[in-house]
């Protein structure tokens, strides 16, 4: 709530408008919220990196007011709870606000400072430029950006793609943990949302395109075959310490 009401105040301290404020349900846990898009508006990149970063100004604060409290305390419940505050508000809001390959904080800093609106959209398209180029064996243009951008862009694109999938399969694995029985439950609809919904999406295209023949849909179901032998073989391959093996 401080974080959010941050980005508020430093909005509306460079004119900007707060149109909406709420929260949003996480894995069941309540996230708040604050429209601040009105930023955009504003002529200075430096304001909107400001609004940007005011959450985390806010939270490294707290997190140094309790890091005293937690130096200065002696075991017990409030010695505990000022550890706890310093470690959320300090390293939680660096590896994830701060982090520009997730659309928070990081990552409207970075694209303001760099001046490349819609960063992180055309580093998805060129994603699946190479998804179309290299899994269907479509021909087409990749992507172009004036100068060091478009090398940039590429390698961001790639890297943000990259890291959502090891962040959602995380947030599985800890609800299937978090949560026991029910925690299942919650992991599976996530997954199906997450990689099913893509997955469906990527099939129509496949079988509904006009034009593709046998060697385009051969080519999917190859590349794809590859691929899924490649995970399952990785997976096995890992050691479980919890395995048993049964006598023959």
């Amino acid at each position: 709530l401080l974080h959010e009401s941050s980005h508020a105040l430093a909005c509306r301290r460079f004119g900007g408008e707060v149109r909406e404020a709420g929260l949003v349900f996480i894995v069941c846990a309540p996230i708040p919220y604050v429209d601040v898009t009105s930023a955009w508006r504003l002529r200075s990149k430096w304001q909107r990196i400001f609004i940007s970063a005011a959450g985390m100004y806010s939270e490294l604060f707290v997190a140094a007011l309790a890091a005293i409290g937690w130096c200065r305390t002696s075991a017990g419940p409030l010695h505990q709870h000022a550890y706890n505050t310093f470690l959320l508000a300090s390293l939680t809001t660096v590896v994830f606000n701060a982090n520009p390959l997730l659309r928070f904080d990081g990552y409207y800093m970075l694209a303001d400072f760099l001046e490349i609106p819609n960063l992180y959209v055309l580093g998805q398209q060129y994603v699946r430029y190479l998804a179309r180029r290299y899994w269907l064996g479509e021909d087409g243009a990749a992507p172009v950006s004036p100068g060091w951008k478009e090398t940039f862009i590429k390698t961001f694109g790639l890297a943000a793609f990259v890291w959502r999938i090891l962040v959602a399969v995380c947030i599985l694995i800890a609800a299937s943990a978090l949560f026991s029985g029910a925690g299942i439950v919650i992991a599976l609809l996530g997954g199906a949302f997450w990689i099913g919904s893509p997955l469906v999406r990527g099939l129509q295209y496949v079988f509904s395109t006009k034009g593709r023949g046998y060697p385009f849909r051969m080519r999917f179901a190859t590349v794809t075959a590859v691929f899924a032998f490649v995970i399952v073989a990785a997976l096995l391959g890992i050691p479980e310490p919890g395995r048993v093996q049964a006598p023959t």
